[in-house]
Protein backbone atom coordinates (compact mmCIF):
# COMPACT_ATOMS: atom_id res chain seq x y z
CA UNK A 1 0.00 0.00 0.00
CA UNK A 2 1.69 3.16 -0.86
CA UNK A 3 2.86 6.20 1.60
CA UNK A 4 -0.58 8.62 2.23
CA UNK A 5 0.00 12.31 2.44
CA UNK A 6 -2.73 14.13 3.73
CA UNK A 7 -2.94 17.84 2.38
CA UNK A 8 -5.54 21.06 2.20
CA UNK A 9 -5.34 24.46 1.32
CA UNK A 10 -8.09 26.93 1.36
CA UNK A 11 -7.21 28.54 -1.74
CA UNK A 12 -6.71 25.18 -3.25
CA UNK A 13 -8.03 23.16 -0.51
CA UNK A 14 -4.26 21.78 0.30
CA UNK A 15 -2.34 21.89 3.65
CA UNK A 16 1.07 20.03 4.53
CA UNK A 17 1.21 17.31 6.54
CA UNK A 18 4.33 15.05 7.78
CA UNK A 19 5.26 12.17 5.20
CA UNK A 20 3.21 8.81 7.20
CA UNK A 21 1.82 5.71 6.77
CA UNK A 22 -2.18 5.36 6.71
CA UNK A 23 -2.09 3.69 10.10
CA UNK A 24 0.12 6.19 12.10
CA UNK A 25 -2.40 9.18 10.27
CA UNK A 26 -5.31 7.23 11.99
CA UNK A 27 -3.63 7.50 15.33
CA UNK A 28 -1.86 10.85 15.52
CA UNK A 29 -3.44 14.19 15.70
CA UNK A 30 -0.46 16.15 15.98
CA UNK A 31 0.67 15.54 12.26
CA UNK A 32 0.30 18.96 11.02
CA UNK A 33 3.17 21.92 11.66
CA UNK A 34 2.19 24.56 14.04
CA UNK A 35 2.39 27.83 13.05
CA UNK A 36 3.83 30.80 15.14
CA UNK A 37 1.88 34.02 15.54
CA UNK A 38 3.08 36.86 13.56
CA UNK A 39 1.82 40.42 13.09
CA UNK A 40 2.86 40.31 9.66
CA UNK A 41 0.75 37.40 7.96
CA UNK A 42 -1.75 38.93 6.06
CA UNK A 43 -5.56 37.65 5.58
CA UNK A 44 -4.16 35.35 2.72
CA UNK A 45 -2.04 33.68 5.67
CA UNK A 46 -4.65 33.56 8.49
CA UNK A 47 -7.23 32.08 6.10
CA UNK A 48 -4.44 29.15 5.77
CA UNK A 49 -3.78 29.02 9.65
CA UNK A 50 -7.49 29.08 10.23
CA UNK A 51 -7.47 25.30 8.09
CA UNK A 52 -4.05 23.92 10.03
CA UNK A 53 -5.57 25.12 13.29
CA UNK A 54 -8.77 22.77 12.80
CA UNK A 55 -6.23 20.00 11.38
CA UNK A 56 -4.48 19.98 14.97
CA UNK A 57 -7.90 18.47 16.22
CA UNK A 58 -9.22 16.85 13.26
CA UNK A 59 -7.13 14.27 11.83
CA UNK A 60 -8.46 12.96 8.41
CA UNK A 61 -9.63 9.02 8.40
CA UNK A 62 -7.17 6.88 5.71
CA UNK A 63 -10.07 6.07 3.59
CA UNK A 64 -9.66 5.28 -0.44
CA UNK A 65 -6.43 4.89 -0.25
CA UNK A 66 -6.25 3.44 -3.88
CA UNK A 67 -8.23 6.58 -5.50
CA UNK A 68 -6.54 9.49 -7.45
CA UNK A 69 -9.30 12.58 -7.45
CA UNK A 70 -12.23 9.80 -6.87
CA UNK A 71 -10.84 7.63 -9.71
CA UNK A 72 -8.96 4.48 -9.65
CA UNK A 73 -8.24 4.30 -12.93
CA UNK A 74 -6.75 7.89 -13.07
CA UNK A 75 -4.18 7.33 -11.15
CA UNK A 76 -1.76 5.56 -14.19
CA UNK A 77 -2.78 8.75 -15.90
CA UNK A 78 -0.53 11.95 -16.42
CA UNK A 79 -1.64 14.79 -15.03
CA UNK A 80 -1.53 16.28 -18.57
CA UNK A 81 -3.76 13.39 -19.53
CA UNK A 82 -6.80 14.05 -17.16
CA UNK A 83 -9.35 16.58 -17.54
CA UNK A 84 -10.50 18.83 -13.98
CA UNK A 85 -13.46 20.79 -13.43
CA UNK A 86 -12.73 23.80 -12.70
CA UNK A 87 -14.27 26.72 -10.73
CA UNK A 88 -13.45 30.36 -12.44
CA UNK A 89 -13.74 32.90 -9.82
CA UNK A 90 -14.04 30.43 -7.19
CA UNK A 91 -14.45 32.65 -4.32
CA UNK A 92 -16.86 35.07 -5.89
CA UNK A 93 -19.92 33.73 -4.24
CA UNK A 94 -23.22 34.95 -4.16
CA UNK A 95 -26.87 33.33 -4.26
CA UNK A 96 -28.07 37.17 -4.44
CA UNK A 97 -29.47 37.64 -8.15
CA UNK A 98 -28.80 41.23 -8.22
CA UNK A 99 -24.90 40.73 -7.55
CA UNK A 100 -23.79 41.09 -10.36
CA UNK A 101 -19.67 40.33 -9.62
CA UNK A 102 -20.24 36.89 -8.89
CA UNK A 103 -19.42 33.68 -10.60
CA UNK A 104 -20.87 31.03 -8.18
CA UNK A 105 -23.94 30.72 -5.72
CA UNK A 106 -22.32 27.84 -3.94
CA UNK A 107 -19.38 28.36 -1.06
CA UNK A 108 -15.83 26.62 -2.42
CA UNK A 109 -16.21 23.60 0.00
CA UNK A 110 -19.15 22.66 -1.11
CA UNK A 111 -17.41 23.04 -5.12
CA UNK A 112 -14.98 20.78 -3.79
CA UNK A 113 -18.02 18.23 -2.40
CA UNK A 114 -19.11 17.99 -6.04
CA UNK A 115 -15.46 17.31 -7.39
CA UNK A 116 -14.43 20.56 -8.12
CA UNK A 117 -10.14 20.13 -8.48
CA UNK A 118 -9.17 23.46 -9.83
CA UNK A 119 -9.85 26.66 -8.12
CA UNK A 120 -8.93 29.88 -9.82
CA UNK A 121 -8.99 32.75 -8.19
CA UNK A 122 -8.28 36.42 -8.07
CA UNK A 123 -5.89 38.25 -6.29
CA UNK A 124 -5.32 42.00 -5.74
CA UNK A 125 -3.16 43.79 -2.89
CA UNK A 126 -5.01 46.02 -0.83
CA UNK A 127 -2.72 47.61 1.25
CA UNK A 128 -0.11 45.57 2.35
CA UNK A 129 -2.22 42.54 1.76
CA UNK A 130 -3.56 40.38 -0.77
CA UNK A 131 -7.28 39.40 -0.83
CA UNK A 132 -9.45 37.64 -2.67
CA UNK A 133 -12.02 39.53 -5.14
CA UNK A 134 -15.13 40.03 -6.87
CA UNK A 135 -17.63 39.80 -4.11
CA UNK A 136 -18.40 40.88 -0.85
CA UNK A 137 -18.44 37.29 0.39
CA UNK A 138 -15.34 36.39 -0.52
CA UNK A 139 -13.80 37.44 2.59
CA UNK A 140 -16.86 35.51 4.83
CA UNK A 141 -16.06 31.98 3.27
CA UNK A 142 -14.57 29.79 6.28
CA UNK A 143 -13.54 26.18 6.46
CA UNK A 144 -15.81 23.54 7.33
CA UNK A 145 -15.53 20.10 8.96
CA UNK A 146 -17.44 18.17 7.05
CA UNK A 147 -14.82 18.60 3.33
CA UNK A 148 -11.79 17.57 4.99
CA UNK A 149 -13.15 13.86 6.78
CA UNK A 150 -11.51 11.10 4.50
CA UNK A 151 -11.20 13.23 1.12
CA UNK A 152 -7.37 14.41 1.66
CA UNK A 153 -5.58 11.13 1.16
CA UNK A 154 -6.45 10.97 -2.94
CA UNK A 155 -7.01 14.24 -4.12
CA UNK A 156 -4.72 16.43 -6.93
CA UNK A 157 -5.79 20.52 -6.67
CA UNK A 158 -4.66 22.75 -9.46
CA UNK A 159 -4.68 26.58 -8.34
CA UNK A 160 -4.61 29.55 -10.68
CA UNK A 161 -3.70 32.94 -9.29
CA UNK A 162 -4.83 36.22 -11.88
CA UNK A 163 -2.70 38.84 -10.84
CA UNK A 164 -4.28 41.71 -12.13
CA UNK A 165 -2.05 44.47 -10.16
CA UNK A 166 1.33 42.36 -11.26
CA UNK A 167 2.59 42.84 -7.84
CA UNK A 168 6.15 40.85 -7.13
CA UNK A 169 5.09 37.46 -6.35
CA UNK A 170 8.67 36.98 -4.22
CA UNK A 171 7.72 39.67 -2.12
CA UNK A 172 3.71 38.91 -1.99
CA UNK A 173 3.11 35.81 -2.46
CA UNK A 174 5.63 33.37 -1.32
CA UNK A 175 5.39 34.16 2.16
CA UNK A 176 1.50 33.31 3.05
CA UNK A 177 2.51 29.55 0.72
CA UNK A 178 5.63 29.35 3.18
CA UNK A 179 4.16 30.49 6.36
CA UNK A 180 1.80 28.38 6.25
CA UNK A 181 3.94 25.53 5.33
CA UNK A 182 2.45 24.89 2.39
CA UNK A 183 5.87 25.02 -0.16
CA UNK A 184 6.70 21.18 0.41
CA UNK A 185 3.95 19.94 -0.94
CA UNK A 186 3.56 21.81 -3.95
CA UNK A 187 4.67 20.09 -7.04
CA UNK A 188 7.77 21.93 -9.08
CA UNK A 189 8.39 20.35 -12.00
CA UNK A 190 11.88 20.58 -13.49
CA UNK A 191 11.16 23.27 -15.73
CA UNK A 192 8.99 26.27 -15.46
CA UNK A 193 7.68 25.42 -18.87
CA UNK A 194 6.49 21.37 -18.92
CA UNK A 195 4.97 19.58 -21.85
CA UNK A 196 1.56 17.85 -21.30
CA UNK A 197 3.33 14.75 -21.77
CA UNK A 198 6.38 15.50 -19.56
CA UNK A 199 4.23 15.43 -16.41
CA UNK A 200 4.45 12.85 -13.05
CA UNK A 201 0.77 10.55 -12.89
CA UNK A 202 -1.23 11.39 -10.09
CA UNK A 203 -0.33 8.70 -8.23
CA UNK A 204 2.97 9.40 -8.28
CA UNK A 205 2.29 13.13 -7.43
CA UNK A 206 0.49 11.55 -4.63
CA UNK A 207 3.02 9.01 -3.53
CA UNK A 208 5.02 11.78 -3.04
CA UNK A 209 3.05 14.66 -1.38
CA UNK A 210 3.30 16.85 -3.55
CA UNK A 211 -0.99 17.42 -3.50
CA UNK A 212 -0.84 20.87 -5.21
CA UNK A 213 -0.03 22.47 -8.72
CA UNK A 214 0.22 26.58 -8.57
CA UNK A 215 -0.50 28.86 -11.85
CA UNK A 216 0.01 32.35 -12.41
CA UNK A 217 -1.35 34.58 -15.20
CA UNK A 218 1.55 37.40 -15.01
CA UNK A 219 4.69 37.92 -12.84
CA UNK A 220 5.48 34.21 -12.17
CA UNK A 221 9.01 34.19 -12.44
CA UNK A 222 10.23 30.35 -11.43
CA UNK A 223 13.75 31.85 -10.78
CA UNK A 224 12.47 33.98 -7.69
CA UNK A 225 9.70 31.33 -6.78
CA UNK A 226 10.34 27.96 -8.58
CA UNK A 227 6.61 26.51 -7.54
CA UNK A 228 4.53 29.49 -8.88
CA UNK A 229 4.39 28.53 -12.49
CA UNK A 230 3.87 30.77 -15.18
CA UNK A 231 0.51 29.85 -16.72
CA UNK A 232 0.59 30.64 -20.61
CA UNK A 233 4.34 29.28 -20.63
CA UNK A 234 2.80 25.59 -19.63
CA UNK A 235 -0.77 25.92 -21.42
CA UNK A 236 -2.88 27.70 -23.61
CA UNK A 237 -6.82 28.57 -23.01
CA UNK A 238 -9.85 29.91 -25.20
CA UNK A 239 -11.49 33.06 -25.53
CA UNK A 240 -13.37 34.46 -22.01
CA UNK A 241 -16.34 36.62 -21.56
CA UNK A 242 -17.98 34.92 -24.13
CA UNK A 243 -21.54 36.60 -25.04
CA UNK A 244 -22.96 34.53 -28.06
CA UNK A 245 -23.98 30.73 -26.96
CA UNK A 246 -23.17 30.15 -30.37
CA UNK A 247 -19.61 31.13 -30.27
CA UNK A 248 -19.26 29.02 -26.98
CA UNK A 249 -19.10 25.88 -29.03
CA UNK A 250 -15.97 26.77 -31.21
CA UNK A 251 -13.01 26.61 -29.95
CA UNK A 252 -9.69 28.85 -30.76
CA UNK A 253 -6.53 29.79 -29.11
CA UNK A 254 -6.57 32.99 -27.33
CA UNK A 255 -4.00 33.22 -24.92
CA UNK A 256 -0.18 31.34 -24.94
CA UNK A 257 3.32 32.04 -24.70
CA UNK A 258 5.13 30.57 -27.77
CA UNK A 259 3.49 27.57 -29.54
CA UNK A 260 0.71 25.96 -27.92
CA UNK A 261 1.60 22.82 -29.18
CA UNK A 262 2.05 20.07 -26.45
CA UNK A 263 1.05 22.06 -23.91
CA UNK A 264 -2.03 21.59 -21.16
CA UNK A 265 -5.02 23.63 -22.41
CA UNK A 266 -8.11 24.96 -20.71
CA UNK A 267 -11.39 25.97 -22.41
CA UNK A 268 -12.98 28.84 -20.50
CA UNK A 269 -16.69 27.46 -20.96
CA UNK A 270 -18.86 29.99 -19.45
CA UNK A 271 -21.38 32.45 -20.16
CA UNK A 272 -21.82 36.00 -20.39
CA UNK A 273 -24.42 39.25 -21.02
CA UNK A 274 -24.08 42.62 -21.82
CA UNK A 275 -25.72 44.48 -18.73
CA UNK A 276 -28.34 46.58 -20.11
CA UNK A 277 -26.64 46.64 -23.36
CA UNK A 278 -23.46 48.36 -21.90
CA UNK A 279 -20.25 47.01 -22.29
CA UNK A 280 -20.56 45.71 -18.61
CA UNK A 281 -20.30 41.50 -18.91
CA UNK A 282 -22.42 39.18 -16.34
CA UNK A 283 -22.03 35.91 -15.87
CA UNK A 284 -25.30 34.68 -17.43
CA UNK A 285 -27.11 32.31 -14.78
CA UNK A 286 -30.35 31.74 -15.84
CA UNK A 287 -28.80 29.82 -18.63
CA UNK A 288 -26.15 28.26 -16.41
CA UNK A 289 -28.20 24.64 -16.64
CA UNK A 290 -27.90 24.38 -20.66
CA UNK A 291 -24.25 25.93 -20.80
CA UNK A 292 -22.73 23.48 -18.30
CA UNK A 293 -24.81 20.92 -19.28
CA UNK A 294 -23.19 17.48 -20.62
CA UNK A 295 -23.85 18.24 -24.29
CA UNK A 296 -22.77 21.76 -24.44
CA UNK A 297 -19.38 20.80 -22.29
CA UNK A 298 -18.75 17.60 -24.54
CA UNK A 299 -19.01 19.55 -27.72
CA UNK A 300 -16.92 22.60 -26.91
CA UNK A 301 -14.23 19.85 -25.68
CA UNK A 302 -14.46 18.48 -29.17
CA UNK A 303 -13.89 20.57 -31.38
CA UNK A 304 -11.03 21.70 -29.08
CA UNK A 305 -9.51 18.29 -29.13
CA UNK A 306 -8.79 19.29 -32.83
CA UNK A 307 -6.54 22.33 -31.91
CA UNK A 308 -5.14 20.05 -29.04
CA UNK A 309 -3.71 17.31 -30.81
CA UNK A 310 -6.50 15.42 -30.54
CA UNK A 311 -6.77 15.42 -26.86
CA UNK A 312 -9.93 16.72 -24.61
CA UNK A 313 -8.68 20.03 -22.44
CA UNK A 314 -6.75 19.37 -19.13
CA UNK A 315 -9.28 22.24 -17.35
CA UNK A 316 -13.05 23.19 -18.11
CA UNK A 317 -13.48 26.39 -16.37
CA UNK A 318 -16.70 26.86 -15.13
CA UNK A 319 -19.16 29.70 -13.82
CA UNK A 320 -22.00 28.12 -11.82
CA UNK A 321 -20.48 24.69 -10.84
CA UNK A 322 -23.56 23.80 -9.45
CA UNK A 323 -25.37 23.82 -12.28
CA UNK A 324 -25.88 21.56 -15.40
CA UNK A 325 -24.45 17.90 -15.55
CA UNK A 326 -20.55 19.08 -15.70
CA UNK A 327 -19.59 16.02 -13.53
CA UNK A 328 -21.14 13.91 -16.12
CA UNK A 329 -18.81 15.69 -18.61
CA UNK A 330 -16.00 15.31 -16.70
CA UNK A 331 -16.45 11.07 -16.81
CA UNK A 332 -17.13 11.09 -20.39
CA UNK A 333 -14.06 13.36 -20.81
CA UNK A 334 -12.32 10.91 -18.68
CA UNK A 335 -13.58 8.13 -20.34
CA UNK A 336 -14.44 7.01 -17.45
Amino acid sequence: MRAQFAATILLASNVAVSNTNAAALRKSSSIVPRLEASEENNWFTRTLESILDWLRNNTPQAEQLTLCNGYAALCSRSYGNVTHIGSHNSYAVSTNPLSLSANQRIPVLDQLDRGVRLLQAQVHLQGTELRLCHTDLSYRLLPTRRWFSGRLLETIFTLILTNPDRVNIKTYFQPPFSDAGLESIIYTPPSGSTLRDSWPTLGALIDSGKRMVVFMDSEADTSQVEYILPQFDNMWETPYSITDANELQMCKVDRVNGSPSGKLYMINHSLNYRFLGTDIIVPDRNKASTTNSLDSIVKHANECAKLGEGRYPNFVLLDWVDCGTPFEALKTLNGL
